[in-house]
């Protein structure tokens, strides 16, 4: 709440502020409100001004009802930032707490959370081979993967693994943070507070090695999935022209090649050749399995498949563009013939009143 009211020893349902912040402008008397919720088993902030706030870079005003609080949330009411820190529960050390998976009871007035399963090592190991092959939303091969844990479980470790990256990547690379916390907020259910970096995680030493590369192959999977999802697996390049020559991967390389390489991945996962070539329906069966002909290196194909979201990255510009022009020409076609219109209307009604006039002269001319 704003600053300035002084009586400490008041309560606050009396207008007297619990937190003061500043005396900035923008920051109201009763600007936020934070409470426990015992159905959810969480914090929550209530938003009650008009200037509204931002949670994790979110905006909220005063017509959301409530936004979900996490230990880390970074809070900005005004000029003031801060962070949403819970106390560290006792008995539990070395960030165990944070790589347990907690469900909650509905029934009763309290919900009482339950302990069901753990993320061990080697099904972390299991869960970045998955993704780093299928995506960071690749959510029916992780369900399929991992049986034992639930679906909320699964997403909710899929967001904290995607935050560390974040975390370890926007020092040495943060055009792949960037990237990263785009792709977040697209997999983040809206109104969800922040996801801070599981301790669990930063203390892998693999994901310390890797993130860099693991990030950018998060990056390039999510670019690709958002294509063949958005135009379908056989338009995939619709409106794309020409890709570079120079970048393909072998002699007999054509753009029926391009297409299925975008639709394998999407179907079987990032690096699984022998899948795409005993697929039927994908062009490779013809063209390597049928013959002696040997698949290209990953690097060949690497820089191909590089330069294909180039290309799908200019026309999706190109379209953007195209669409901007056609709802500005419409725009521009309506007022002008709103224009053509109106003048068509009021040149009638002149029209009318001179015929008006002739009609009272002639009949002023036949009376005398």
């Amino acid at each position: 709440k704003k600053g300035g009211g002084g009586g400490d020893e008041k309560d606050s349902d009396d207008g007297i502020p619990d937190v003061e912040l500043s005396d900035c402008k923008t920051i109201s008397r009763n600007h936020a409100k934070i409470a426990y919720n015992p159905e959810l088993g969480r914090f929550e902030i209530f938003c009650m001004s008009k200037n509204g706030m931002f949670v994790d870079g979110r905006f909220f005003d005063c017509y959301y009802i409530s936004v979900p609080l996490d230990s880390g949330s970074l809070i900005q009411i005004g000029n003031v930032l801060f962070y949403f820190l819970l106390p560290l529960r006792s008995g539990i050390n070395n960030g165990a707490f944070e790589s347990v998976e907690i469900t909650l009871q509905r029934g009763g007035k309290a919900a009482q959370p339950m302990i069901t399963t753990t993320w061990s090592i080697e099904e972390l190991d299991k869960f970045k081979r998955c993704v780093l092959a299928y995506g960071i939303d690749a959510w029916q091969q992780l369900g399929k993967l991992f049986p034992n844990h639930t679906a909320t479980a699964i997403k909710y470790l899929s967001r904290k693994w995607l935050s560390t990256l974040i975390q370890l990547c926007e020092i040495e690379q943060p055009s792949t943070a960037l990237q990263l916390v785009h792709i977040l907020r697209e997999i983040m259910p809206a109104g969800e507070g922040g996801t801070p970096p599981m301790a669990v995680l930063t203390k892998w030493d693999k994901i310390k090695k890797y993130a860099i590369s693991w990030g950018a192959r998060i990056i390039l999977l999510h670019r690709i999935n958002r294509a063949v999802g958005t135009y379908g697996e056989e338009a995939v390049l619709e409106g794309v022209r020409m890709i570079g020559e120079t970048t393909l991967p072998a002699s007999w390389w054509e753009r029926k090649h391009d297409i299925d390489l975008l639709r394998g991945i999407a179907r079987h996962g990032f690096g699984a050749v022998n899948k795409m070539i005993k697929d039927k329906e994908l062009c490779f069966q013809q063209t390597i399995g049928a013959s002696s002909t040997p698949w290209p290196s990953a690097e060949k194909v690497g820089v191909r498949l590089r330069a294909i979201l180039v290309a799908l990255r200019l026309r999706n510009v190109k379209s953007m563009k195209k669409r901007s022009f056609s709802t500005m020409s419409s725009s521009a076609h309506y007022t002008s013939a709103t224009a053509t219109a109106s003048s068509h209307a009021v040149g009638g009604s002149s029209s009318t009143k001179k015929k008006k006039k002739k009609k009272k002269k002639k009949k002023k001319k036949r009376k005398w």
